[in-house]
């Protein structure tokens, strides 16, 4: 059973049963991913009016909505302890942070600037989450080869190049409003609106251009040998 077991999981669709030679394999430091660009988005999100209207507005809404810790299924019993201790840990999730509004937003803004929103989880002793940190998504690689084993590193914090923190999936919580699965990190809103803007921008830059330029030198020049009916020809082609 145990070898018919190991052939039935040799082909699972794993990241790690991808053949050597896959170009999602071919990364470097062992298949950590981040995202790229991350200072350019901020510092469009930081002087960009319209894109920080835009961000402050959303973060705006989701901090001010109305939540609650409830059962999933209202008909079984559950633990008020562990309910009130849940709505405790999100109104003060860490000692840093004196509400939930001054914790989320930042981790909402990751999400729309990164599509990485980033929380660490801080446990006790036991086993229980004691506090909840956000965490800059920009110092946040992801183990594109993880399928899932717990035990496994997920995640790493690297607030430098030399320096590594390994994080398991229960550790840590990424964030992404934009999953994909062709790629392991998801697409940000502001990264979209980045491209779209480019394309407008290089476009009506090329139409400037294109009306601004001078016709080049003998565009319209038939020859000193071009009879006249050709001459008319040539015209009215171009005019109808």
């Amino acid at each position: 059973m145990g070898l018919i077991a190991d052939l039935l999981l040799s082909y699972r669709t794993s990241p790690k049963n991808l053949p050597p030679g896959n170009a999602t394999l071919v990364f470097q430091e062992r298949g950590k991913v981040g995202k790229t660009s991350s200072a350019l988005f901020r510092n469009w999100a930081e002087h960009s009016e319209w894109v920080r209207a835009a961000i402050n507005v959303r973060k705006a809404q989701v901090s001010s909505a109305e939540w609650d810790i409830v059962a999933f299924d209202q008909t079984k019993s559950f633990s008020e302890e562990k309910q009130q201790q849940l709505r405790d840990l999100f109104n003060r999730p860490n000692l840093a942070v004196e509400s939930f509004r001054s914790w989320v937003e930042p981790i909402v803004e990751d999400v729309l600037v990164l599509d990485a929103g980033v929380i660490e989880k801080e446990r006790t002793l036991g086993g229980g989450v004691a506090y909840l940190h956000a965490v800059d998504g920009a110092k946040i690689k992801v183990n594109s080869l993880w399928d899932g084993d717990p035990d496994e590193t997920r995640y790493y914090w690297i607030p430098a190049p030399q320096h590594e923190v390994p994080f398991r999936n229960e550790d840590m919580l990424y964030i992404m409003a934009n999953p994909r699965t062709y790629s392991v990190l998801g697409l940000s809103p502001l990264e979209t609106l980045k491209n779209t803007v480019d394309a407008e921008v290089n476009g009506s830059q090329y139409n400037h251009r294109q009306v601004m330029n001078a016709a080049p030198d003998g565009m319209l020049d038939l020859g000193e040998g071009a009879r006249p009916e050709q001459v008319d020809a040539f015209k009215s082609y171009w005019q109808y």
